[in-house]
């Protein structure tokens, strides 16, 4: 009589239980985040956001959906490519221009600042009872080259969000999020946006 492959069988649910682990988790991650304790100049009322990542689309996409979270949240904002002609990069000195002309308190910068791929073994494991093939050596023994464990690569994005005040330049908020690699960047983006200012909404900045 032939039993089943029950390893085989196994090894499959293993992995679509760890797939399905991974993706039906939020695919952004708040690692952490700081806020200055002294500053006291109230919630956020008008923000120039601005962005840092390797394509431009990437960049306006993320800085609407910034933009349309805090508009939302009943704070005023403006992307920067808006702000800025994207087809250069603005010095410091006319960002700090732009913000004292058009009554900007505010200056969010989120950049991408690193990635990672992080490898997942997952061993040859079984849970069916040992009598089914292991009390037998001429049932074990056939099994013993069936399979080995399997590793997943999967890669991981890392951004840094900061808010600095407009008035004096200093940091008074950051964070630093950690994104699995999405099959639509689009929504992860949306994601991404919608997980920043609730995080940012949390430290009563807004």
């Amino acid at each position: 009589m032939k039993f089943p492959n029950i390893i085989s069988v196994v090894l499959v649910a293993n992995y679509l239980l760890v797939i399905f682990a991974i993706s039906s988790c939020a695919n952004t991650t708040v690692l952490n985040t700081w806020k200055d304790a002294e500053y006291s100049n109230g919630p956020l009322k008008k923000v120039l956001v601005l962005t840092g990542l390797r394509k431009e689309i990437n960049n306006k996409t993320l800085q609407d959906a910034l933009v349309t979270q805090l508009k939302q949240n009943g704070v005023d904002a403006i992307a920067g490519y808006k702000a800025f002609d994207f087809d250069y990069q603005p010095t410091k000195d006319q960002i700090a221009q732009y913000a004292a002309d058009n009554q900007i308190d505010s200056i969010m910068v989120s950049r991408l600042t690193g990635e990672n791929e992080q490898k997942v073994y997952q061993p040859t494991t079984t849970y069916y009872a040992p009598h089914v093939y292991y009390s037998h050596w001429d049932t074990y023994y056939p099994r013993m080259y069936d399979h080995v464990g399997f590793v997943a690569t999967y890669k991981f994005y890392y951004m840094e969000t900061n808010i600095y005040s407009a008035s004096d330049k200093r940091l008074i908020w950051t964070a630093v999020t950690e994104t699995l690699e999405p099959s639509n960047i689009g929504k992860e983006i949306q994601a991404f946006s919608e997980k920043i200012i609730s995080t940012i909404k949390s430290s009563n900045l807004i």
